[in-house]
């Protein structure tokens, strides 16, 4: 069976469960619910990309998976600092609401009178939310979690720090594809005699390798997602670690 089609399983059967689960109205099931919708979205967009051996765009989208992952398992595996989990999500979307408000303010001086008053209304809703909700925030979310690390227990227990194991493994790489620099675009030139080719793409990343990027990141958001609904995952990582293996043959 197809990549696609083995992902878009596990998104199927992972929301018909959870929709049969009848969980509570609360922020964590809210959190994963409106999760995995995005990223199959996402997922399914890199998957065509990747087919058509766009790899940059591709690139940029599975940063975004990425990120998802990473916010999804920092709000719900345990934490050293035993924080529930609300409190986290909390965190996150005071971290949102500044951020929304900032970029409302850099657009405000440049806004006609109608649409300026739109904004100050909309800032001013912001600031509203922002003050109901007591945790600290320091400004900088990617700052204030670099002393955060979190445990996961499953197949086996781990513990990783944000500064040091997340941010490389889930960001750098994929940065490029966000913000192509000189250094990126250098890489797109060719010499072949006296001919300099210009090329809108990488040539030499492996797509098996992309793939398994991708599939990771959905892999991890539906475990995190199966763990919060107490929802049985070993079939699903059997057939991740599948996908892994044959996949590593094509590299």
């Amino acid at each position: 069976m197809e990549i696609d089609n083995i992902v878009n399983n596990w998104f199927e059967d992972t929301v018909a469960q959870i929709n049969a689960a009848n969980k509570p109205d609360e922020s964590v099931y809210n959190l994963c619910s409106s999760i995995l919708p995005v990223a199959r979205n996402y997922c399914n967009a890199t998957l065509l990309l990747l087919n058509e051996d766009k790899r940059l765009p591709a690139m940029a989208l599975i940063r975004v998976l990425c990120e998802l992952t990473f916010r999804l398992q920092w709000c719900v595996f345990p934490n050293k600092q035993n924080e529930h989990v609300n409190v986290r999500i909390k965190r996150w979307l005071k971290w949102s609401y500044n951020r929304e408000k900032k970029d409302l303010e850099r657009r405000l001086n440049l806004a006609e009178n109608q649409e300026k008053t739109k904004i100050k209304e909309n800032i001013k809703y912001l600031e509203t939310e922002i003050q109901k909700i007591p945790y600290n925030f320091a400004g900088d979310l990617y700052g204030s979690l670099e002393s955060l690390t979190y445990e996961q227990t499953g197949d086996g227990e781990i513990s990783l720090s944000w500064k040091d194991h997340l941010y490389p493994i889930l960001y750098t790489p994929f940065n490029q594809a966000i913000h192509p620099d000189l250094v990126v675009l250098s890489k797109l030139i060719k010499q072949s005699g006296n001919q300099r080719m210009f090329f809108g793409d990488y040539t030499s990343i492996d797509i098996a390798t992309l793939k398994i990027y991708c599939v990771s990141c959905v892999y991890n958001i539906i475990v995190a997602t199966r763990m919060v609904y107490e929802l049985q995952y070993e079939e699903i990582n059997q057939e991740y670690l599948k996908i892994k293996k044959k996949h590593a043959k094509e590299m």
